[in-house]
């Protein structure tokens, strides 16, 4: 006979414990750097798979059963070149997940601005911060390719005309839209605080008045400013579809 459950006290010394959640992996920007670089990896081994296996495979068997269909009667001959239709519907579809697996995707993003990066600290002997905030795959096409030369200019008026030995770039996507943020420790800026509609209007160089243009383009925003604790803001602000 099994014995009836007993009531558990309370207020005894050792009540019972809640489990533990499981711990979330780490958010740190170089774990999540690591990360990413081990998906595009392995995105590349599966696209160089496909093509070079599964693709080969089926564009032989495609060339071998139109060769013999020459020799079969008519209908067989109509049946086998359905067939073959039915592979070209199926080379086409791995050819597009080839592409997609090609294509530049989040991890894509970061790298190529990681790497963007590195040669700058190189070429300016300065320190360099990066931190991704947000679905950095939700910026378009239309934006990807202005963000090199973004954080491009941004370092070069930091050491250039702000004297900075370390900037701290942020690139933060919410509500639809990317926030470029790049806080330097130099000098401070030239002049006040000043938004840059694009038209030239803000003094600062060539340079950061073709960012005020990329960012009018894209039906956004920028500004250069002084930071909270010394140096310069620069903020570069668009939708994410431009």
């Amino acid at each position: 006979m099994t014995e009836p459950l007993q009531p558990i006290d309370l207020d005894a010394d050792e009540a019972p414990t809640t489990p533990r959640k499981p711990s979330t992996p780490s958010t740190h920007p170089a774990v999540r750097e690591q990360v990413d670089r081990a998906i595009h990896a392995e995105r590349a081994r599966i696209a160089r798979e496909l093509h070079d296996s599964v693709l080969g495979i089926l564009i032989g068997a495609t060339l071998s059963a139109q060769r013999a269909a020459v020799f079969l009667p008519e209908v067989e001959a109509e049946r086998l070149s359905s067939a073959i239709d039915e592979l070209d519907l199926v080379m086409k579809a791995i050819r597009h997940s080839i592409y997609d697996l090609r294509r530049p995707g989040p991890s894509f993003i970061r790298h190529e601005l990681l790497d963007e990066v590195d040669a700058l600290e190189q070429r300016f002997d300065v320190e360099i911060d990066v931190d991704f905030e947000g679905p950095i795959e939700h910026v378009t096409a239309t934006v990807t390719p202005h963000l090199p030369r973004v954080i491009a200019e941004a370092v070069t008026n930091a050491v250039r005309h702000g004297q900075a030995n370390r900037v701290q770039i942020r690139f933060e996507v919410a509500d639809g839209h990317l926030r470029v943020e790049a806080m330097d420790d130099g000098i401070g800026p030239a002049q006040p605080a000043a938004d840059t509609p694009g038209d030239g209007s803000t003094s600062g160089g060539h340079g950061l008045r073709n960012l005020a243009d990329r960012a009018t383009e894209l039906g956004g925003w920028s500004r250069i400013e002084a930071a909270p604790l010394g140096g310069t803001r620069l903020t570069w602000h668009v939708p994410v579809d431009g």
